[in-house]
């Protein structure tokens, strides 16, 4: 029977360091059944991009190890529960069962640091690749540089894997100190199970420093000031923001989250656009992962949020309050403590920080105000920033989309109003000017935002099975392109090599939908030769008889031009015809600096003898084909008359007669004009003329 007195709240587990033969062993309460295990201060954060799937293959292949049965007595074996976690900043490497069984797997981990078996092959579970899973980069690589984890790519496999494994498992080899670990048992018989040698070499974990320091050293760091980064593989993230790994960390962003869930419980119930319960469970998460000494918290919704409610959320969480009272820090202190596990302890233990519960409420305070000043909002590349947050990521402007002016490749997709968004899949490439960018098209017209890198400053590549490309560069930017979809595949693929000169190249094997998408192309293409081969078989024998009057009507054809000319040179075509464009000087009551005028005059040539044309083809003045690119992309303005002067011709003309001269002004109103506008003008013959604006 308890007294009045007495709390009822679960108190947190019994922890108790113990230290045996220069080991350190972390003492836990015991459960159903007996545990031990090990961490090691290595992960994914301290793995280099050209090394990116060594260490997953070495979690994998010890947990290939230390699943096999363990013998207990004559006849008799057990089998180990085995959890290896690949983490961002750890190999967590953690035992269950009977208390022999248990021991007998400690001792084979220690004997595989020594004697390794690797195969050359695993399964493709690899241990806990959930571990600190994210399915966006720049963010992450502004903040904590490229890495194996920042970077991270499911499916690489390196070449040489089993000799980088081996060198790798001779680093962490606790019996040399060479990185911090710590060792962990539910039981005091499990103590010295393994590992009863002590280290040789001087310690390798790094030196003791405290939660202050650690936090000082954030709010003084570029990389983790408030802004706004824009992400083409922005998901489901809506913010990040780190702190120190320490309790009063934890305390700062419980006090947070607090917030947190006020702000998103404001939102309106079933508005469109957004979730119908955002502060579900099962759609707002709050994560928060060890990384060495930061912590790093992630908000996220497991429902895509865009446009203006993304923006909304953006500006809410914005104006989280700076002002707490002594009883919020008090509750958040509290909610902290809590959630306190034995996990923390090692953490806190392998990476040197000062391990201390006792916080006063302006520490945390303190902890709380640089908290809201690292926090960086995952946005869409097209969204304006928010007041406060300036975008933290250079943005790259992409080259011009392939066109009629532009050079490029296309791919042998047609693009359709039924196109579904495969990013892996393109219809447009473009490289120039050190960028390289790649266009989905949303249908037949339209495309959506382009996926731009830094050509000139590519991290690593990755390349699969089936020809394909995947070019990261050092933001983390990346694209996905394979040559053999494309009009002039050899020409691209040649190009692309010659990028990857002295660049990392790994290969991969991407996910089953990019292996869908993959083969569904294979098999169009496939199907697209196949017809192609029945109809030159069907249609050969029928060819041969038309072929002497195709080749005449070939030979009957205009003869048409198409070419770019500066502003005010004339252009003569085949028949005769003589056109030319120069700017028209507007009076002082029609100027307006978003109107642009311009003078068309022709003169009518001969009639046109062609087989693929009329004979008034070349003539033609008709004011709705003059085209006006002023943006640097693929949209035109179409003119307006300007109102008649006494200058201008009586008579309305849409096609000249032989040897009449007619002049026709023409207006256009637009934005500031881009370096690269031109005006444009075809005929139904096919004659296609363009004069740049300069």
């Amino acid at each position: 029977m308890h007294n009045g007195s007495e709390s009822l709240e679960p108190q947190p587990p019994r922890l108790e360091w113990r230290t045996y033969q220069g080991h350190d062993w972390l003492l836990v309460d015991p459960h159903e059944s007996h545990m031990a295990g090990i961490s090691i201060a290595y992960g994914e954060l301290d793995e280099p991009v050209e090394d990116m799937g060594v260490l997953r293959y070495l979690a994998a292949a010890l947990r290939a190890e230390l699943v096999r049965p363990v013998e207990t007595g004559p006849g008799r074996v057990g089998f180990p529960d085995v959890q290896v976690s690949a983490a961002p900043s750890n190999l967590d490497i953690l035992i269950g069962g009977d208390l022999g069984v248990v021991a007998g797997a400690m001792r084979r981990l220690e004997e595989f640091f020594s004697r390794p078996e690797l195969p050359d092959e695993l399964p493709d579970e690899a241990g806990d690749e959930e571990a600190g899973y994210h399915d966006q980069a720049e963010d992450l690589v502004l903040r904590f540089g490229a890495n194996s984890w920042t970077m991270r790519q499911p499916g690489v496999k390196q070449d040489d894997v089993r000799t980088k494994a081996r060198s790798l498992l001779a680093r962490l080899d606790p019996a040399t100190s060479s990185r911090a670990h710590v060792l962990i048992a539910d039981d005091v018989l499990l103590i010295g199970c393994a590992f009863m040698a002590p280290p040789r070499g001087k310690a390798g974990g790094p030196r003791s420093v405290t939660p202050s320091e650690i936090i000082h050293r954030i709010s003084e760091d570029p990389r983790q000031r408030c802004g706004t980064v824009p992400s083409a593989e922005r998901m489901h993230d809506l913010m990040t923001a780190v702190t120190a790994n320490s309790f009063v960390g934890s305390c700062a962003l419980h006090l947070m989250v607090e917030f947190l869930e006020k702000v998103f419980a404001g939102l309106i119930r079933g508005t469109p656009g957004i979730p119908h319960d955002l502060t579900g469970e099962e759609e707002l998460q709050f994560v928060q992962l060890l990384l060495g000494r930061t912590i790093l918290f992630r908000v996220s919704s497991q429902t895509h949020i865009a446009g203006d409610w993304l923006t909304e959320i953006h500006h809410r969480i914005s104006r989280l309050p700076r002002v707490v009272s002594d009883g919020q820090v008090r509750h958040a202190i509290e909610r902290a403590r809590a959630s306190i596990s034995g996990k923390y302890h090692v953490s806190i233990r392998l990476h040197g920080i000062e391990d201390r519960m006792d916080v006063g409420l302006d520490e945390v305070r303190y902890a709380y105000l640089q908290l809201l000043d690292t926090i960086h909002f995952i946005a869409d590349p097209l969204m304006s920033p928010e007041e406060g947050y300036p975008h933290l990521v250079e943005d790259l402007r992409p080259p011009r989309r392939p066109g009629l002016v532009s050079p490029g490749w296309r791919s042998m997709e047609a693009p359709s109003s039924s196109h579904l968004r495969w990013d892996c899949l393109p219809h447009r490439v473009a490289i120039k000017d050190g960028r390289l960018a790649t266009w989905v098209a949303r249908d037949a017209a339209n495309y959506r935002a382009p996926r731009v890198v830094d050509a000139d400053h590519l991290e690593y590549a990755l390349r699969d099975s089936y020809g394909g490309y995947r070019l990261v560069d050092r933001s983390g930017r990346q694209v996905t392109v394979n040559p053999k979809f494309f009009k002039r595949g050899r020409s691209l693929r040649r190009r692309l090599d010659d990028l990857l000169a002295g660049v990392p190249v790994l290969s991969c094997d991407f996910d089953a939908w990019y292996r869908h998408y993959m083969n569904a192309g294979e098999q169009r293409l496939e199907r697209e030769r196949r017809q192609r081969v029945v109809r030159r078989a069907v249609f050969l024998v029928p060819l041969l008889l038309v072929g002497g009057y195709g080749f005449s009507y070939w030979l009957r054809m205009a003869d048409v031009v198409d070419t770019t000319v500066p502003l005010g040179q004339s252009v003569t075509l085949s028949n005769g015809t003589f056109v030319r464009v120069e700017t028209y000087d507007l009076s002082d009551s029609d100027a307006n600096p978003r109107r642009h005028a311009y003078v068309l005059e022709m003169c009518g040539g001969r009639d046109t003898r062609a087989s693929n044309a009329s004979a008034s083809s070349q003539r033609e003045m008709y004011v709705d084909r003059i085209l006006f690119h002023w943006d640097g992309s693929d949209h035109s303005v179409t003119p307006s008359q300007l109102v008649s002067d006494a200058d201008d011709d009586g008579e309305w003309v849409n096609v000249l007669k032989e040897d009449q001269c007619v002049k026709r002004k023409v207006a256009f109103v637009t934005g500031e004009l881009s370096d690269d506008a031109f005006l444009e003008l075809r005929n139904s013959a096919g004659d296609k003329i363009a004069w740049t604006i300069g």
